[in-house]
């Protein structure tokens, strides 16, 4: 956390483009979506955020262990 802010740090192989509408209000940049302290976090968009994250990894490991 920072200040007036809240960074998350997933923007990382195509998430950025992926959640582009969901981010549009949010500031980011090359791999920060910040989110202020003033609004509620939007939790329903974090958990999208960490399932595609996480299916991206998942895969990741699996084309490397083949």
């Amino acid at each position: 956390g920072w200040k007036k802010h809240i960074s998350l740090y997933p923007l990382v192989q195509g998430t950025a483009e992926k959640f582009k509408k969901e981010l549009e209000k949010y500031a980011t940049s090359k791999g920060t979506v910040k989110f202020p302290l003033t609004e509620p976090l939007p939790l329903p968009l974090i958990r999208k955020i960490a399932k595609y994250r996480l299916a991206v990894t998942k895969a990741a490991i699996k084309a490397k262990s083949k």
